[in-house]
C-alpha cells in the first residue's frame, strides 16, 4: 500500500486510490474466475463419471459394460444398488447372446438370459420395471450401516450365436 503524504496533490492522491483500487478489482475477478473453473472442474468430473461404462466382454461382434446405479422404487424407505449391463453389436449381423447373471454351470436355468441384437444396436438395463433383466442386484443401501455386504459383478457361460 503507498504511503500517501500531506504534500502528495490531490490527483496523486487519486491515482493512487485508483491503482489500489485496481489491484482489489483484479484479485477480485481472478478469485471469481478460479471458482468458476473450479465448479465447471467438478461438473465435468461428476458428470462424466455418471455415465462411465466399465467394459466387462468385448469381441469382434459384442461389447458388453456396466455401470453401478442406485434405484429406488415408489413408498421405498431402503434404496438398493444394482449393476446396470449395457449390449452393444459392433456389426451389421443379427446376433443371439446367451449369458447367465452371476456365478453358473452351463446348464443351469436360473439367471439365463438369451437376448436378440439387431445390427449396430445398443441395448442398456435401468431401474425401470421394463429393464429389470439386465440389471443384477448389488446391495441395499441402509443409511445407519456403515458396511453391508454386496454381491461382484459377474456374468459366466457368454455365448455369441449369428442368426441367418
Amino acid at each position: 500500500v503507498a504511503n500517501i503524504t500531506p504534500s502528495m496533490s490531490k490527483i496523486t492522491v487519486l491515482i493512487i486510490i485508483i491503482e489500489i483500487l485496481q489491484v482489489k478489482f483484479f484479485k477480485f475477478i481472478l478469485i471469481i474466475i478460479t471458482d468458476m473453473v473450479f465448479l465447471l472442474f467438478l461438473h465435468f468430473l461428476v458428470v462424466t463419471n455418471q455415465d462411465y461404462w466399465e467394459p466387462y466382454f468385448e469381441n469382434d461382434k459384442l461389447k458388453i459394460s456396466y455401470k453401478t446405479s442406485i434405484c429406488n422404487g415408489k413408498n421405498v424407505i431402503v434404496e438398493a444398488e444394482y449393476f446396470v449391463i449395457r449390449i452393444e453389436n459392433k456389426t451389421s449381423e443379427t446376433y443371439v447372446l446367451n449369458f447367465h447373471k452371476g456365478e453358473h454351470n452351463e446348464y443351469d436355468s436360473e439367471d439365463k438370459l438369451a437376448i436378440v441384437l439387431k445390427p449396430f444396436q445398443e441395448i442398456k438395463g435401468g431401474c425401470s420395471n421394463e429393464s429389470l433383466e439386465l440389471r443384477m442386484f448389488k446391495r441395499t443401501l441402509i443409511t445407519n450401516q456403515r458396511k453391508t455386504a454386496f454381491n461382484n459383478f459377474k456374468l459366466t457361460n457368454i455365448k455369441v450365436i449369428e442368426v441367418y
